[in-house]
């Protein structure tokens, strides 16, 4: 279950990672007429996104939580949804560089399904079986 919450926020991420390589072109004009630093801009971007991670989180989570029948106790539910959130937004900044660097859209989803690829591989999602 933790497995297939995760998969669905960085494939969430995966899927907005294209727009912020067409939303470069607007940075690049703004900080070329120095309206702006890069830092504000990246600050600005991460507050913007909040309200809406905060929603899917809320939505996604609450259902995921208690489907699943994890521990019936309130701080355990809070914990939960504030890991739930981290991710989420480490998972969007992380996304976020990968555009900020890569020069196309294609590069950011090749880059994108190899941040994918080593969660999987080193997060304890593959188990060997007890044999």
């Amino acid at each position: 279950v933790l497995f297939q919450g995760n998969l669905f926020i960085m494939l969430g991420a995966m899927t907005a990672a294209p727009e912020k390589v067409d939303a470069r072109a607007v940075f690049y004009k703004h900080a070329d007429s120095n309206f702006y630093s890069a830092l504000s801009y990246v600050i600005g971007e991460a507050l913007a996104a909040m309200p809406q991670m905060l929603i899917d989180v809320l939505l996604f989570g609450i259902f995921v939580y208690w489907m699943v029948g994890f521990v019936q106790s309130a701080a355990s539910f809070i914990i939960y949804l504030l890991l739930f959130f981290l991710f989420t937004f480490s998972m969007g900044q992380t996304m976020g560089l990968l555009a900020s660097v890569a020069p196309t859209k294609t590069v950011v989803q090749g880059g994108g399904a190899v941040v994918l690829l080593m969660n999987v591989l080193f997060s304890g999602y593959i188990v060997a079986p007890n044999v």
